[in-house]
């Protein structure tokens, strides 16, 4: 590979680069935000609510585990 296109790839990077930080459009169109703190919002809001998703899982098989051995304990009480 040739010190000029490894120069062409390092150039296309920074450009990709200064795309994402300082073009809204470039933000845009990789990121469906309008700006990087935009993107930054948007993550920390779906890592919220990720967050509390897996919370709500762990209370709601938490009481199915509970429901599951009252109903186990009643149908061994009733056998005997």
């Amino acid at each position: 590979m040739s010190p000029a296109s490894i120069q062409e790839q390092i150039d296309e990077l920074q450009q990709s680069i200064d795309d994402l930080t300082y073009s809204p459009s470039g933000v845009n169109m990789y990121t469906g935000s309008q700006t990087i703190t935009d993107y930054e919002e948007v993550w920390a809001r779906t890592m919220r609510d990720f967050d509390d998703g897996v919370a709500d899982l762990d209370e709601g098989i938490v009481e199915a585990s509970g429901l599951l051995r009252i109903i186990n304990n009643g149908l061994l009480f009733h056998r005997h």
